[in-house]
């Protein structure tokens, strides 16, 4: 069933329940009995819209990203104590927009920032991989942000990760990467010359 016109401002009352001082809520703790689907879309290029228009206001696109989660049934959800609306995600949750590499070698970090101002340490958990993007098809590096959402590395700062990317021999096979917290994140083989 799907609830329209009451249903964003029912999230939006709901909101009042979620602790916005902390960095991020807890939404993987949350499991309402409420779930509905509300006309809200995330874009390929990382816009929002509702209902067909785009939502320009930036701390509201923050707000709802810090609710934001992908459940086992492959959908992503709006999530408060209260209740959970399914939204459309047309690529990724996240536009990953640049990053910082602390250190370096082999136990350097890669920190990301996203469209909306969070931060992402690449490590075992949050690791960068390469899939063809739902969209255009083109194989594009991601990265794991948390509770199952993703976000797509954009151009820039993939050129970037080209650039301190290394040559690595694993299982008989040279991979281009790179090293975050001590694992190896491969972005693509390397060609035999000759």
């Amino acid at each position: 069933m799907i609830e329209k016109s009451n249903s964003t401002e029912s999230l939006l009352s709901s909101l009042s329940q979620v602790d916005t001082e902390q960095s991020l809520p807890p939404v993987d703790k949350w499991h309402p009995d409420r779930i509905y689907k509300i006309d809200i879309r995330i874009a390929h290029d990382g816009s929002w819209y509702h209902e067909g228009d785009r939502i320009k206001r930036q701390q509201l696109v923050k707000l709802f990203s810090s609710i934001l989660r992908k459940d086992s049934d492959n959908k992503t959800y709006l999530v408060t104590p209260a209740e959970q609306a399914e939204i459309e995600v047309e690529d990724a949750h996240f536009q990953m927009l640049d990053f910082d590499c602390i250190g370096e070698g082999k136990n350097q970090k890669l920190v990301f920032v996203n469209n909306v101002g969070d931060r992402t340490v690449v490590d075992s958990e949050h690791e960068i991989f390469m899939q063809p993007s739902p969209v255009t098809g083109e194989q594009n590096p991601y990265l794991n942000v948390r509770h199952g959402l993703t976000g797509r590395i954009v151009r820039a700062a993939y050129y970037r990760l080209v650039e301190i990317a290394v040559e690595e021999t694993i299982e008989e096979k040279n991979w281009f990467g790179v090293w975050s917290s001590g694992v190896f994140f491969k972005l693509g083989t390397v060609e035999a010359e000759g």
